[in-house]
């Protein structure tokens, strides 16, 4: 195990914090690369709630558990990677980054991959945790197919509940909004709603109702009983890590972390990827973003291979120089 507590950290090129898909395939690609690896994972995926992941080919519909499960043995090939079940508390920058983790081990590395992902910011609505992941999502792409043809319902604000029931209605035309009142919207909202057959509701959601996790109710803050089989909610999304606010990485007006074309923060050698940098939050997209984001970094490692050797090379030239009048 590279730096133990109690012993002289050794200095590690990249240390990624989050072991989700773009934390795991950034390791992939790094580990096969040879590249000295730390993947610090705190067991606590945004999907956690999730039986099937979906838009994945040869993966469809496949657990999010298996995944990372068989993400950890195709790791365990490469011996210079090591997955670490701890949390980051503290990175600080020295003349390589410093990491603090919860057990006290501290890690150094020369790069810093951050794979922390987002956190919904779920409605305070009764029985809506025991329905996450099982009838009651954000994604359409993830989850509208295995509705469709029946009743889904749509809560958020006003604005964000039209544009979410205009995607969902390929899948189903029996779509109701909850706290919507078609009164309150522009015109063209108005005219689509109408036009689109959309029962709205201008109360709330106080309640869900259903047997093991289902949805077969929603209950109303007027009362009202509204049969429903699925709920897609509108739910604000926030950075899961406090991580990228303390490193001081520039977060764009929706929270999420910016990166350029290399994945890399405003802060130098801060890279980024997944769910946490991108609006589109999908499991192929965040593993793809892994591999795009370690073959940056492992870029930005050679680099600096080749200035030091030629350092090296430039001192060793001069020293010999000195030493001849001297012979």
């Amino acid at each position: 195990m590279l730096g133990m507590v109690g012993e002289v950290a050794e200095i590690i090129d990249v240390l990624i914090v989050g072991g989700g898909p773009a934390g795991m395939n950034a390791a992939l690609v790094l580990g096969r690369g040879r590249r000295r690896v730390v993947v610090c994972d705190d067991g606590k995926p945004r999907n956690a709630a999730a039986t099937e992941m979906h838009g994945f080919i040869t993966r469809d519909g496949y657990s999010p558990r298996a995944l990372k499960s068989s993400a950890r043995d195709d790791l365990a090939a490469y011996d210079t990677v090591e997955i670490v079940e701890d949390r980051v508390t503290q990175l600080a920058r020295e003349d390589v980054f410093a990491a603090s983790l919860a057990s006290g081990r501290v890690v150094r590395a020369r790069r810093i991959v951050l794979a922390t992902g987002m956190r919904d910011e779920l409605p305070s609505i009764a029985g809506i945790g025991e329905r996450w992941g099982r009838s009651v999502f954000v994604c359409p792409h993830c989850d509208g197919w295995e509705f469709r043809d029946r009743r889904i319902g749509v809560f958020g604000t006003p604005e964000d509940s039209v544009g979410l029931a205009q995607e969902l209605r390929r899948w189903s035309p029996q779509l109701v909004a909850f706290g919507l009142d078609p009164e309150t919207l522009d015109g063209n909202r108005a005219a689509w709603i109408r036009a689109a057959g959309v029962t709205c509701h201008p109360s709330a959601p106080v309640a869900l109702v259903g047997d093991d996790g289902t949805l077969e109710t929603v209950v109303l803050a007027d009362g009202h009983r509204v049969p429903c089989d699925v709920l897609f909610l509108c739910a604000a999304l926030v950075q899961r890590s406090e991580l990228p606010r303390a490193l001081g990485c520039e977060l764009t007006t929706d929270g999420h972390v910016i990166v350029d074309n290399e994945h890399r923060t405003s802060v130098d050698g801060v890279y980024a990827c997944g769910d946490m940098c991108t609006p589109i939050h999908q499991v192929i997209v965040a593993a793809a973003d892994g591999a795009r984001t370690a073959i940056a970094v492992d870029d930005a490692i050679v680099d600096d291979e080749i200035n030091r050797m030629l350092q090296t090379a430039a001192g060793a030239h001069q020293s010999f120089e000195h030493r001849i009048p001297g012979a």
